[in-house]
């Protein structure tokens, strides 16, 4: 399972106007005396950038089968049926997670 970001990734994540991941993330250069990240996002600042609820109602859920990964925001409605905002299946949790975070930064979510 991959643990960080592909540099397109961390590029586009940076371009979609979030911060730039942690300095320990990945390797570090230095322009003067200002660090410049040339790392990659971990799956834990990637759950971190996604918000735990949206619209009150739909609440973050991350699952796994043995196939892949889902990243949703849904509900649970009368009985176990479940109400879905949004939906990303990936066969990794890292581009699941990116593929989310860039549909919400694009849809203005976030």
């Amino acid at each position: 399972m991959k643990q960080y970001t592909a540099p397109e990734q961390t590029a586009k994540l940076i371009e979609l106007g979030l911060p730039h991941p942690r300095i320990d993330a990945g390797v570090t250069k230095w322009e003067g005396y200002e660090p410049i990240c040339t790392g990659s996002y971990t799956i834990g600042e990637l759950i971190a950038i996604l918000p735990q609820t949206i619209n009150i109602f739909y609440d973050l859920s991350i699952l796994s089968n043995h196939k892949g990964w889902w990243v949703l925001y849904g509900m649970i409605g009368d009985g176990d049926m479940w109400s879905i905002e949004h939906e990303v299946y990936r066969n990794d949790l890292v581009d699941a997670l990116y593929d989310m975070i860039v549909k919400l930064k694009e849809e203005g979510v976030i």
